[in-house]
């Protein structure tokens, strides 16, 4: 769980990232919600297929030690 818990911190100090970029590109806030809200489906999507990748991964390495 800390560890899904660090991916997603990290996923989310990207998005602010690039939360601010896109704010200082578009001048047009309907644009930046739409774009901000795309961006925080796809980083949650690929926050959970890291996570459970890494942890089929941790799961797949016990196996083989016992």
């Amino acid at each position: 769980m800390v560890e899904k818990i660090k991916l997603q911190d990290l996923l989310f100090e990207e998005y602010l990232k690039i939360e601010c970029n896109v704010r200082n590109a578009i001048q047009n806030q309907w644009q930046v919600s739409q774009l901000e809200d795309i961006l925080g489906i796809e980083l949650t999507k690929l926050g959970n297929l890291v996570y459970e990748n890494h942890k089929a991964q941790k799961e797949l390495q016990n196996m083989a030690f016992q």
